[in-house]
């Protein structure tokens, strides 16, 4: 309201006697001193000033507390904490009582300016607009509505999340129940430095094996892990928006590696239980499925499928060409590959017991290696079918009249010679009949690498699921949506007359916009 002097109030702070807090930039209480003279209460501060344990608070509020005012009548009765009970010192202006629940500290609930996820874990995620409701309106704290009121900076943010700590401290020094001893500060402090340490293998060879990706992958979790275990100290970033996000991280990283090595254990523990049945059926679906299957497509294109009469000569080049490449393939998996598939079984069962990923990683690069004569065999296809069609493109400038000019990136007019049309004619015949035939083999085996690029899609959303699902954060937006703030708002309730500062929780589509884009940029 214009006029009126914002006075941040907890709400469990109550009673009779002196406040005290900050009146810079804001007017800020941390609680009240139940003493019968402003002596006293200037002398319990004054002790409580001489105290080592003042230097953190002190750089996390940006000031050291004082007495601002009184709060009661004179016959110390508890009087009800509003506006007419309130009496700040050097102030004669008429107060606003602003509301806000202390956040609780171990739990690491803080009020913040940012996006907690934002530093470090997530994209920066802009702030939600606010819109206006009939009772209840929502009203951006952090923009004044005039000139006495000041903006929010990080001062009044630490005074609000660490006032309870010299609430604690004033406690103590008085024998009465400590609520933020120096242990309990401890628990919630967060390393922000990463280690430097290389990777077991390099990126060509993680591109070219799903293992060995997963592999660098989980080596630099351990990493994580170990560069950002929480030590014993306290530092004014121990409450900030980063840290926060790298607790998020560290728990959430953990959880990950505990459900994929207790899933990993239970799969692997099936898969040596019956590596004898998982070998023979893997042996029958690569020589029913990858072999005979093929060779079977291939014959019956090359024998005029559906009354489509291909042309005889080049279909014929096509299937045994194609036919050799498969054959050979089959006798190198029938020598080197097919006698070892029960040991490649039980390998990949005794590495279940690091994580179901490695498993799937595994098979992954199994699936690469049985179908690589599918992939030879798609790309000589689609070698002969994309040289046919730029021969069509250029046929088609020929006949408009146009060619390419090399030098100036351009297509220009030209004239053409009777012998190039007619050159260009013979060729646009040749290629309209043998069109027919090279679409069909391409497109053959163009369905067959649709379908195994569609199972790598699978195994590699398993893999990205399981190594960098957001379960933590999940985890604490349902069950706790104080510890991932993204911002204040200011609560009018026009009814009640009153105001309060809520904590606005990081919206989900933040959680996992980041897996998303990742999900997205794979290569599969």
């Amino acid at each position: 309201m214009p006029g009126h002097l914002p006075v941040l109030w907890p709400d469990d702070v109550s009673g009779n006697g002196f406040i005290y807090g900050w009146t810079s930039p804001l007017f800020s209480v941390a609680g009240i001193l139940h003493v019968k003279s402003l002596d006293e209460a200037e002398a319990a501060l004054q002790q409580a000033k001489a105290s080592q344990d003042w230097s953190p608070l002190i750089e996390l509020c940006g000031a050291f507390p004082a007495v601002v005012g009184r709060i009661g009548r004179g016959d110390g009765s508890t009087p009800e904490v509003s506006p007419d009970n309130l009496h700040l010192f050097n102030s004669n202006a008429q107060y606003l009582l602003i509301r806000y629940a202390k956040p609780r500290l171990p739990y690491l609930e803080m009020y913040t300016l940012d996006a907690v996820l934002s530093a470090g874990l997530y994209p920066a995620h802009p702030q939600a607009t606010i819109s206006n409701n009939a009772n209840i309106c929502l009203h951006d704290f952090t923009k004044p509505s005039n000139q006495r009121f000041k903006v929010l900076d990080w001062r009044v943010i630490g005074q609000m999340n660490f006032g309870q700590c010299v609430t604690s401290k004033l406690m103590e020094l008085h024998n009465e129940i400590s609520a933020c001893s120096s242990n309990h500060v401890r628990s919630i402090t967060m390393p922000l430095d990463d280690s430097e340490l290389s990777a077991p293998f390099n990126a060509g060879i993680s591109s070219m094996s799903k293992l060995a990706l997963q592999v660098t992958t989980r080596f630099r979790q351990l990493c994580y892990l170990y560069s950002h275990f929480p030590p014993p100290s306290f530092s004014r970033n121990s409450m900030s928006p980063k840290a926060i996000s790298n607790y998020v991280r560290f728990y959430n990283c953990i959880w990950l590696i505990l459900n994929d090595t207790i899933i990993g254990f239970a799969l692997g523990t099936y898969i040596c239980d019956n590596v004898g049945s998982l070998s023979y059926i893997l042996n029958q679906w690569i020589q029913e499925l990858m072999i005979e299957d093929v060779q079977g497509s291939l014959l019956w294109l090359n024998s005029w499928p559906a009354g489509l009469k291909l042309n005889t000569e080049l279909s014929g080049l096509y299937c045994y060409s194609l036919l050799s490449v498969i054959m050979m393939w089959n006798k190198a998996l029938t020598h080197f590959v097919l006698p070892h598939v029960d040991k490649v079984i039980f390998i990949s069962g005794t590495i279940g017991c690091c994580g179901v990923t490695m498993t799937t990683a595994l098979l992954n690069d199994l699936l690469s290696l049985i179908t690589a004569h599918l992939y030879l065999c798609y790309s000589l296809s689609h070698v002969v079918f994309g040289k046919q069609l730029d021969a069509v493109g250029a046929l088609w400038k020929l006949f408009r009249g146009k060619r390419r000019n090399v030098l100036r990136r351009r297509t220009d007019s030209w004239v053409f010679d009777v012998d190039q049309l007619l050159f260009g004619t013979i060729l646009f015949t040749l290629l309209a009949f043998i069109s027919p035939t090279t679409t069909a083999y391409y497109m053959l085996f163009a369905a067959t690498r649709l379908c195994t690029v569609l199972v790598y899609d699978v195994l590699d959303v398993v893999l990205t699921l399981i190594s960098h699902f957001p379960l933590f954060a999940l985890m604490l937006h349902l069950k706790d949506p104080f510890r991932l703030p993204e911002g204040m708002v200011l609560q009018i309730d026009n009814i009640a007359k009153s105001y309060w500062i809520q904590s606005r929780t990081i919206p989900m589509s933040s959680i996992f916009g980041h897996y998303f884009s990742s999900l997205s940029s794979s290569n599969c």
